[in-house]
């Protein structure tokens, strides 16, 4: 045999001594491809407190921990029973239930008015936004090295190519000496099958040639509408040149065939290959994931809820220098309510004893 097709490694350190590679036309990046989201599940407790980002939950205690304390400060029992009744007061608020309590100072009615308000827009987000969450629950987080994977349950597995290049980097890796512990040699076969393994039973983490791995998940890529169908770990294990040409050592048709590879890198046709088949680089990841309600989004609501704070507070001093009047009277219309009765026996007594015509004749 004279020349042979296909993807060789120069990282191979098993090469023939009496064959030699073409030019060098690539560079491999040797890596692991996981299922996507194959970390820890979240909690269930998680989806109750997602919905809303750091900064709104904290501008939510804030609020609340100011209205309680407000209440408790207008309150002229000073003792923790009062001031449980205003958290509870402040809860049922939120709650949206009713109360039956009637202020009757104005800066109170407009303080209370803006709480109202405020408790309408943040409990109704907050559905709308838990409604979203449970819908579409929370996705386990995604491996983002090498050491996710060996804390997993996944198998490691991979080809009969790649287990060379893992035992030479374990001479000098710790970490990599750990996979090869658990490393299982894949026997020869589709590697179609084994991404399918990944994407659908998700069982398995592979190591290999990532543009491969991407390679071989493209047709279940094309099912589920997805660019790529796993996760790739960011960063390479090792990077190794790679050409498609072996010829033999004293073959006459080295220089011509790296004339031809160097003619064909130069005008672009084999970086277009390669590309069609994938690149190197890390693909973007596809996620779905929650949005939590931020701030720059209801910052209006705390805007407003503060400047009827500070409205409700301008009435307080107004009150407080301008008190109202005690002795002001008001005049009152009182209206007697009317007994049917009485009414139906007095129009009785009023036509008894007249004389009733009905057809030429009286009835008495």
């Amino acid at each position: 045999m004279d020349l042979a097709l296909g993807w060789f490694s120069y990282a191979d350190p098993y090469l023939h001594p009496g064959l030699r590679l073409g030019r060098t036309t690539s560079i491999d990046c040797f890596g692991w491809g996981v299922p996507w989201r194959a970390g820890k599940s979240p909690s269930t407790w998680a989806n109750y407190v997602s919905e809303f980002s750091l900064g709104t939950w904290t501008c939510v205690i804030f609020v609340n921990i100011m209205f309680v304390a407000t209440l408790y400060c207008f309150e002229s029992d000073r003792s923790q029973e009062a001031l449980g009744i205003c958290i509870m007061y402040a809860y049922a608020m939120l709650m949206e239930q009713e109360s039956k309590i009637k202020n009757q100072a104005f800066h109170l009615r407009i303080f209370l008015t803006n709480w109202l308000w405020y408790c309408l827009i943040i409990t109704t987000a907050y559905r709308a936004s838990l409604g979203s969450f449970m819908t579409v629950p929370a996705h386990a987080k995604d491996f983002n090295s090498m050491t996710d994977i060996l804390k997993s349950d996944l198998k490691i597995v991979g080809g009969p190519d790649v287990v060379k290049i893992l035992e030479q980097t374990s001479k000098t890796s710790e970490i990599s000496r750990k996979f090869l512990a658990r490393f299982q040699t894949l026997p020869p076969q589709d590697f179609e099958s084994v991404m399918n393994q990944t994407v659908l039973v998700r069982d398995i983490a592979v190591f290999g040639v990532k543009r491969f791995l991407y390679y071989h998940s493209r047709p279940q890529a094309k099912k589920i509408k997805v660019k790529i169908p796993f996760r790739l770990i960011p960063g390479c294990l090792l990077r190794a040149h790679t050409t498609q040409l072996l010829v033999q050592k004293n073959s006459h048709l080295y220089n011509i065939i790296n004339n031809v590879l160097y003619r064909l890198f130069e005008t672009g046709i084999i970086d277009h290959h390669i590309l069609h088949l994938g690149s190197n680089r890390l693909l973007p990841a596809e996620k779905i994931k929650g949005r939590p309600l931020k701030m720059k989004v209801i910052w209006c609501t705390f805007f407003m809820l503060m400047f009827g704070y500070i409205v409700s507070l301008i009435v307080f001093l107004f009150e407080r220098k301008f008190p109202p009047s005690k002795n002001r009277k008001h005049k009152v219309t009182l209206v007697k309510p009317v007994d049917l009765t009485k009414l139906q026996s007095k129009r009785q007594e009023r036509n008894f004893g007249q004389r009733h015509f009905y057809k030429g004749q009286y009835l008495w």
